[in-house]
């Protein structure tokens, strides 16, 4: 029994080193060993420390000294191009579908218990959080009400908070507007989970009370935000009978107007520099934010030490084409930066989003995540992901600690942990968002630890993470960053094969569900099912063609390279019939075997009426929706659509102008079938178009 299992073990070893050869064939093992022996996963985690020191609200002192920092270490980095973007922030600036929130800078704040006792309840040196964004200078003693959720007006019913401070669970922004503006409370604090029995926690999250009122003659006090801990210790007084007063100590302004910052700096390209790669990594978020996301700035760094090295020292050849670093305000930093400098967005080929990475995955429950481009943005960048996080995992998951083309990638000060790495199809989350947009038509990925750590609160501390997995998702990113980079007519030819592989696999998984699809139906349901997965198989091979174009970027002109793609593209469209026709196969069966009619059904009277529409993009409203556009007079917002929900943000970005909304819904519901996304009614569909008429957004 024991020689058996030695026996598997070395078959499955074998079958790891050749599978690990095989998925590592689009980098050369050269490029391997260089990249990583240089990359530094230590040195990531020291810059992650240096940042957390900084508080980083949106234009707070705090983000432009983080601001400052990238740029010292960029610079001394030998970057080129390095500079502070500064971008205007008031109250009627729009950059895009994006109004950015406000500029506001903490230095101080404070909360203590004067009665029944003495004690210092939170203070901002301690727990940057505490202190709601928006509040102002205030030196105060007053009385705490408890309110409930304090978000309606029946929770105030029979309490006079004039004067008082208001302690609640409701959302800050709302609790504000009622009990600030309305009644005349000149404070609140907020804790979660007060009503909960047995709810317990330590977590202080950042977040926002109102900053003035709807016609702007009230402006907001000051608010802090307690642990679930922390309120439920007041609540036990309060409810006790007790008389609990306390004295609020605030120093800070809302900086309207105001500017955010961000960094850029540049890697030049050679043969073709104006065409761009960029990586995108928010800098903002309080402190510590280790996690979230001073990791992915972090990362940034590293990438452009590391490539900048090796090309310096003649190690690597430059890359052909211009690596940009964006270190950016989250949401809307990229629709600040082409917005204000119209000609980079052309040249942009490629988005690599950095967010929250690093996690040691045995502190936390986590997996380390390649997130697709949506089924609109099909291209070369998700399979190059995918080649070389294939290969991460399986160097990284062998006792042995060695395969061919490439050892165990473990940082000497960090842990020796195995890799656990997936890919997701495409999901919102961050600033990968704008990029993959329709109108902006950039392919882009998101690297992320999914789950999250401890986001937006005082425990996203430096502890969590671990320079061995830094230093794999620096690999990771500047491996597959410089093979984009470099890419010429011969790479090309291996890049077209990787495409066409991974397009083989997909499509052969797309084949099963559109099988399973029919093999499920009943007799009434088959004809409808037969339409969807007839629209599954079309969907797929649509991006495959789209996916195999898109190496086009590397050839050049190049006659031979041309003529490969050419003939692969000939391939699969003579494949596209035996493939097609196996499914109408299996419908033809099935339809005999439940007797049901053969053929669609007829499309309903709200689906004609979706046919005639062909929906077009208003051109000067770039990016993405801005959902977080919660101003009074705000706009680009809607109370009942989430517009970047997948399967709504991927019907703005099908609108072509051409297709109407029934072929746009055929991509769109098929996309939803194999990624498992929310999916909306027809009815529900047309109401969302509306909205977006009336806005402006579209027109038809």
């Amino acid at each position: 029994m024991i020689r058996r299992s030695i026996l598997s073990l070395s078959l499955l070893f074998l079958f790891l080193g050749s599978l690990s050869a095989q998925t590592a064939v689009i980098l050369k093992p050269e490029l391997v060993r260089l990249i990583s022996g240089e990359v530094s996963g230590k040195i990531c985690y020291e810059n992650i420390r240096d940042l957390s020191v900084f508080p980083r609200w949106y234009g707070s002192d705090g983000m432009e000294s983080a601001a400052r920092l990238i740029m010292n270490r960029a610079e001394r980095y030998g970057l080129s191009d390095v500079r502070i973007e500064e971008f205007a922030v008031d109250r009627d600036t729009y950059y895009f579908m994006q109004k950015p929130w406000f500029a506001w800078n903490c230095q101080a704040g404070e909360l203590r218990m004067v009665q029944p006792a003495r004690e210092l309840i939170t203070s901002y040196d301690a727990n940057t959080p505490c202190v709601l964004v928006h509040s102002r200078d205030t030196d105060l003693q007053a009385e705490v009400v408890y309110v409930g959720a304090g978000t309606s007006e029946k929770d105030y019913a029979g309490k006079d908070v004039r004067g008082k401070i208001v302690l609640a669970s409701g959302n800050p922004w709302d609790v504000s507007k009622l009990a600030v503006f309305e009644l005349g409370a000149v404070g609140v604090l907020i804790a979660m989970s007060l009503d909960v029995p047995g709810a317990s926690s330590t977590e202080i999250y950042e977040t926002r009370i109102c900053p003035w009122n709807q016609d702007q003659t009230k402006l907001s006090t000051f608010g802090f935000f307690l642990s679930t801990d922390q309120g439920k210790a007041l609540l036990r007084r309060l409810q006790g009978g007790e008389k609990v007063v306390v004295h609020a100590v605030v120093k800070a302004e809302l900086r309207v107007p105001g500017r955010h910052v961000g960094v850029t700096a540049v890697i030049p390209g050679t043969d073709y520099p104006e065409e761009e790669i960029i990586f995108t990594a928010h800098l903002d978020h309080p402190r510590p934010g280790a996690h979230d996301n001073n990791s992915g700035c972090a990362v940034l760094l590293e990438i452009a030490r590391t490539i900048n090295y090796l090309v310096t020292r003649g190690l690597i050849a430059a890359p052909k084409r211009t690596l940009r670093f964006y270190w950016t305000p989250h949401v809307w930093g990229a629709d600040m930066l082409y917005s204000t400098h119209p000609e980079l967005l052309s040249k942009t080929v490629a988005n690599i989003n950095i967010d929250c990475v690093g996690l040691n995955q045995t502190k936390f429950s986590s997996a380390f995540t390649v997130v697709k481009a949506p089924l609109s943005r099909a291209s070369f960048l998700d399979d190059v992901f995918v080649n070389i996080l294939e290969y991460l995992i399986l160097s990284n998951n062998n006792s042995m600690g060695r395969l061919p083309s490439g050892p165990m990638m473990t940082d000497h000060d960090g842990s020796r942990n195995v890799f656990y790495g997936r890919v997701v199809p495409y999901v919102d989350y961050s600033d990968h968002i704008f990029f993959n947009s329709g109108d902006v038509g950039v392919p882009a990925v998101l690297l992320i630890d999914l789950p999250f750590g401890s986001h937006h609160s005082q425990n996203d501390e430096l502890g969590l993470l671990d320079p061995t997995q830094l230093k794999r998702i620096s690999f990771l990113a500047a491996a597959a960053s410089y093979v984009v980079a470099s890419a010429g007519p011969e790479e090309a030819l291996t890049i077209i094969d990787e495409l066409d592989f991974r397009g083989r696999e997909r499509i052969r998984r797309e084949l099963r569900m559109a099988k399973e699809m029919l093999r499920r139906a009943d007799k009434a349901s088959l004809p409808g099912q037969f339409r969807a997965a007839k629209n599954v198989l079309a969907a797929g091979l649509k991006r495959e063609a789209q996916t195999l174009g898109s190496a086009r970027l590397f050839i050049k002109g190049d006659e031979r390279a041309a003529r490969y793609l050419k003939d692969m593209i000939e391939k699969w469209r003579g494949e596209e019939k035996s493939l097609s026709g196996e499914l109408e196969w299996l419908f033809d069966r099935c339809a005999a075997e439940l007797g049901a009619s053969p053929g669609e059904p007829p499309l309903s009277d709200i689906e004609l009426k979706l046919k005639m529409i062909v929906p077009r993009k208003n051109p000067s409203l770039k990016g993405a929706f801005g959902i977080l556009n919660t101003y009074p007079d705000d706009r680009f917002s809607f109370e009942r659509y989430s517009p970047l929900q997948a399967y709504l943000y991927e019907i703005v970005n099908f609108m072509d102008g051409r297709r109407n909304m029934m072929e746009i819904l055929a991509l769109v519901d098929a996309e939803a079938a194999m990624a498992n996304y929310q999916t909306y009614s027809r009815a529900e569909v047309l109401e969302f178009l509306s909205l977006l008429k009336k806005e402006g957004i579209i027109s038809f």
